[in-house]
């Protein structure tokens, strides 16, 4: 996870010129192993000056889902603008939602407006590039991979296992 630290302080370090060049950064890795934190630091960070959205992506693609009903409370033009507006955009677990032909859509939507309009993304997955391919399309994942940096934590260890390990360990706690 130190490589992963470095790129993500290297990144925010040169915010304004990742903003003109719409670069973005792409953690990827096992579960647990602080993609989200990282990502979420970094979002933090950009949005003490600029404006800066974090989407855990199931969670956005059910509100997308929800704009169907008749009572529905936004609209699906009101999310994507406010994704579209953000001056930086951090999409949380990426493939970790059920694959549809109108959640590959919206993915594609949301990635190739921010891409086309030189606006970086700051995404994370439990899944390397080619993995995500079936579950979110070829396209989108070509834009991502084409508009990001790739920091790979393949080799980092979850932290919530290495936690609970130390808590349930002889001395460490007790089972209840």
């Amino acid at each position: 996870t130190g490589k992963a630290l470095d790129a993500v302080r290297a990144y925010t370090a040169r915010w304004a010129a990742q903003r003109d060049s719409g670069e973005g950064i792409l953690l990827t890795g096992p579960v647990g192993t602080g993609k989200s934190h990282l990502a979420a630091a970094l979002t933090l960070a950009v949005a003490q000056t600029h404006a800066a959205r974090m989407e855990k992506v199931p969670s956005l693609m059910r509100r997308l889902a929800a704009t169907y009903a008749p009572d529905a409370r936004e609209s699906q033009g009101v999310i994507l603008r406010r994704l579209r507006e953000a001056d930086l955009l951090m999409l949380d677990d990426i493939g970790a939602e059920r694959w549809t032909e109108a959640r590959e859509e919206w993915m594609f939507e949301i990635v190739d407006e921010r891409v086309e309009g030189c606006k970086p993304l700051v995404v994370t997955s439990n899944l390397p590039p080619d993995d995500l391919v079936p579950l979110v399309g070829l396209r989108t994942v070509d834009r991502i991979v084409g508009s990001c940096v790739w920091v790979d934590m393949a080799g980092a260890t979850s932290y919530r296992q290495e936690r609970a390990e130390k808590r349930w360990a002889p001395g460490g706690g007790h089972r209840g």
